[in-house]
């Protein structure tokens, strides 16, 4: 039998996107795991007519009844033609944003990191700033700075020590340039390849 809370967040993602809801969020599972997440409720946003899902995610987020709904970016489809690009909107529930992540089932395993290890990891970033988290998948993390607590300089450092993968960023390829981008950005993609 389906949740109750599913049916009522079915409700408002439909009003919100137009778009029919699914039971399940998808995962980038590796062969022979299982690449459904029943614990969610999530919508596809074709990106050709959601060009800002963010703003699609804070908006869902101002719907839901309390904090225990956590609201995120899932499993993106990038296709070459941009107009059948997608990106998931997911709602679980939780106790906190962490439980973001581990209903995405983020790993890093390059980085011998599994679901716990990656939140154990971005932990040493709340000395330095306080962050929300706007998406997960399999293999990333998308945040948004809210308020440096620190100095961008020790931030950024952070953010390399976290995700070394940030290297290989076109944005920001050292900490010097991701302190400077942070002058005037807010949002961080964190991936671990």
């Amino acid at each position: 039998m389906e949740e109750a809370w599913k049916e009522d967040i079915s409700k408002t993602l439909r009003e919100v996107t137009g778009l029919e809801p699914r039971n399940f969020s998808t995962i980038d599972a590796l062969i022979g795991e299982d690449p459904i997440q029943t614990e969610t409720v999530s919508v596809e946003l074709p990106i050709s007519r959601f060009p800002d899902p963010i703003a699609v995610v804070k908006q869902v987020r101002e719907k839901m009844p309390d904090s225990s709904y956590l609201v995120f970016l899932g499993t993106a489809k990038n296709n070459y033609e941009e107009s059948s690009s997608t990106v998931e909107i997911v709602v679980g529930r939780g106790k906190s944003q962490e439980d973001i992540i581990r209903l995405a089932r983020t790993e890093a395993p390059n980085y011998d990191l599994e679901t716990d290890g990656v939140i154990e990891s971005m932990a040493k970033l709340y000395e330095h700033a306080e962050i929300g988290i706007l998406g997960a998948a399999i293999d990333s993390v998308s945040i948004e700075i809210k308020e440096v607590k620190t100095s961008l300089t020790q931030l950024a450092e952070a953010l390399f020590e976290v995700c070394g993968d940030l290297s290989q960023s076109d944005l920001y390829s050292n900490e010097e340039a991701l302190a400077e981008y942070l002058k005037d950005n807010d949002f961080v993609f964190l991936w671990w390849d």
